[in-house]
């Protein structure tokens, strides 16, 4: 997953905003307007099921450190990929 990761940020650059790794579970923040073309980089390296499709609404949250462009919805994408049985959130 590590070297996913570093090639997802070489390829894209500062569109990979964010990188959190806890308990075995990594999740990235990417900027909206690079989301589809990292998105299709992922189901080529093997990503290939999208899981779940889920948002989060900051009404409350909207300047909070998880929210630091103080926007009011985020979308999750949940992706799995079967030949490495693992999750990325991205």
């Amino acid at each position: 997953m590590e070297k996913l990761i570093q090639d997802l940020q070489q390829r894209f650059g500062a569109a990979v905003q964010r990188v959190d790794q806890m308990r075995g579970e990594t999740s990235l923040v990417v900027d909206r307007g690079s989301m589809l073309d990292v998105l299709r980089s992922l189901k080529a390296s093997g990503f290939e099921m999208l899981e779940d499709l889920t948002a989060v609404d900051w009404l409350t949250l909207k300047n909070g450190p998880l929210n630091p462009k103080g926007e009011r919805f985020s979308v999750i994408y949940i992706l799995y990929s079967l030949s490495t049985n693992s999750t990325l959130r991205v």
